[in-house]
C-alpha cells in the first residue's frame, strides 16, 4: 500500500475532527486491515459464533486516502482448519 499506517491514521483523525468540530480528542482503533483498507472503528470487532467477524466503520483505502464510511462486511471463520 502506499499510505501508511500513520498517514491512514491522521487521514481517519481529519475525517472525523471534520464531522464533530467540538471534538478535542479521538480514539484512533485500527481494527484491521482488510484487503487494501485499513478499518478504524470506536469499538472493538464484534463475532459472532454462527456468521463470524462483523467489520465495520470508517475505511481509509490504502493506496488513494479515500474515505468510505460504515460499510460492513462479514468475515466467515471456517470450522474446520486444515494444517
Amino acid at each position: 500500500m502506499k499510505i501508511s499506517l500513520d498517514e491512514a491514521t491522521q487521514i481517519y483523525a481529519n475525517y472525523i475532527f471534520k464531522q464533530d468540530i467540538q471534538k478535542t480528542r479521538i480514539k484512533c482503533i485500527l481494527d484491521v486491515i482488510y484487503n487494501d483498507n485499513y478499518i478504524f472503528t470506536d469499538s472493538p470487532l464484534n463475532f459472532n459464533s454462527k456468521t463470524g467477524y462483523n467489520i465495520s466503520g470508517i475505511w481509509v483505502n490504502g493506496y488513494t486516502g479515500q474515505i468510505e464510511k460504515n460499510l460492513l462486511i462479514e468475515l466467515k471463520i471456517p470450522k474446520k482448519i486444515l494444517l
